[in-house]
This record gives C-alpha cells, sequence and structure tokens, in this order.
C-alpha cells in the first residue's frame, strides 16, 4: 500500500479552501505491481500497514488497486473480488473514486491467460460500476512504463476530473420563487372564476 499527496500545487494551494490536500492510496495483492507504479509515476517511497485502518482515518479521494492480469489462481481471484467489493461498499470511501489496474507485467494483453474484459467480469466490475456510477473504473495497464503507458496516463486523466469535481462541485439547480398566492415565477395566475360562464 502506498499514500502519497497529489505533486499538484494547483490542487493544494490553488485557493479551494481545501483544508488537505487530495490523497491517493495505491493497494493490491503482493506482486501485483503498485510499488513499481508508484516509483514510475509519483514518489520514491511506499508505505505499509492495514488497509482499512489506513483509509479510515485518512480522507482518501482516490483508491488505486492494481491487480496482476498474468494471475490466474482461483484464489487470488477470489481475495481480489472481495477486496474491490470491500472497498466499493466502504462508507468512508463512498466521495473517492476507486481506479482498478489491470497490470500486464510488460505482456501484451492479447496475450494474457485471461482476457482483461473477462478478467473484468469475474472480478465483478460490470456489476459495481454499473450500481456505482462513473466513481469506479478500470484500466489495462504496464505499470513498469507509468506515467510513459497511455492508459495510465488516462487513468490520470480520470483521477483529475474526480479531483476536480471534489474541489469544485456544480452548484446546484435554482430555486423557482414563489410569488404572492402560490403561483411560481414565469407561470401565468389564472383566476378562479377565469372558467365560469
Amino acid at each position: 500500500m502506498g499514500c502519497c499527496p497529489s505533486r499538484y500545487s494547483g490542487v493544494r494551494d490553488g485557493g479551494s479552501g481545501l483544508s488537505s490536500p487530495p490523497q491517493i492510496a495505491f493497494l493490491g495483492l503482493d506482486g501485483s505491481g503498485k510499488t513499481t507504479l508508484m516509483y514510475k509515476t509519483l514518489i520514491p517511497g511506499a508505505l505499509r500497514g492495514s488497509w482499512s485502518a489506513f483509509y479510515r482515518y485518512v480522507d482518501l479521494w482516490c483508491v488505486v488497486y492494481v491487480i496482476n492480469l498474468l494471475e490466474t489462481q482461483e484464489d487470488r481471484l477470489t481475495e481480489n473480488k472481495a477486496i474491490l467489493m470491500q472497498l466499493a461498499n466502504e462508507a468512508c470511501l463512498k466521495a473517492a473514486c476507486i481506479v482498478v489496474v489491470l497490470n500486464t507485467m510488460g505482456t501484451p494483453p492479447e496475450s494474457a491467460p485471461v482476457p482483461p474484459s473477462q478478467l473484468v467480469s469475474r472480478l465483478g466490475l460490470y456489476e459495481v460500476a454499473s450500481t456505482e456510477g462513473q466513481r469506479i473504473k478500470w484500466f489495462v495497464v504496464d505499470c513498469r512504463k507509468g506515467e510513459t503507458d497511455p492508459q495510465w496516463a488516462e487513468a490520470f486523466r480520470f483521477i483529475l476530473d474526480r479531483f476536480h469535481r471534489i474541489i469544485y462541485p456544480p452548484p446546484p439547480p435554482p430555486k423557482r420563487k414563489e410569488k404572492k398566492g402560490g403561483a411560481q415565477e414565469g407561470v401565468p395566475v389564472v383566476p378562479e372564476d377565469a372558467d365560469a360562464p
């Protein structure tokens, strides 16, 4: 697991009024490539420890969950699925986006033992994504390339877009004003006896 503040200073001190910088946690089973991805992208270090204790006490904006695309053992698939479902349903992560990285480990995705779309289905991500809206998304990435991999760049754009939505939420729709007598502004008032002959 690893955590790092955003390296984009505009997010940290851009006058948004936030009390702390955005936080991203990198999670995944051992050997999935999460540390490699961090080394290549964000910071030259990683933190290890209890995941749930960590994300319950840190205001996370994003969780990047890394899965080794070449791993086909059923027990590892089951464990990954259980963790992803836990993350998706964790109350303290409801505002955070979840990015699932299917790490190719340098192998072309079409050569993987399980095609990425089939793995996504077996992990239950299609169902989770349909109930969680645009907060969960997956990408096929070679973590060894880090930010030079076009799919990681796309994932990072998704993360930054989610950060932008947190910092600058859309304004609520304007309320309709009511005039005296209970009529809404812009709606003509018809006298009650207008229909009388």
